[in-house]
């Protein structure tokens, strides 16, 4: 999950809660694409959609339907 969910914390910046997200990167991980798709799963939790949420639901829903 923390894979999924990284480390979510607030840093104030100028008495401006700036959203912080830590991530595990292993080497040779390619930044760009990790740092865009934090950027992109920020923005969709702004808006109420939690995509690892999501995802384990489905996970969950398709583990039962096959047992």
């Amino acid at each position: 999950i923390d894979r999924l969910e990284g480390s979510y914390t607030t840093q104030n910046i100028l008495d401006l809660e700036i959203p912080e997200i830590t991530l595990p990167v292993a080497p040779g991980r390619n930044l760009a694409v990790l740092l865009e798709c934090a950027a992109r799963n920020h923005m969709l939790r702004m808006s109420g959609y939690n995509a690892s949420e999501e995802l384990m639901e489905r996970q969950t829903a398709l583990i039962r339907e096959k047992k």
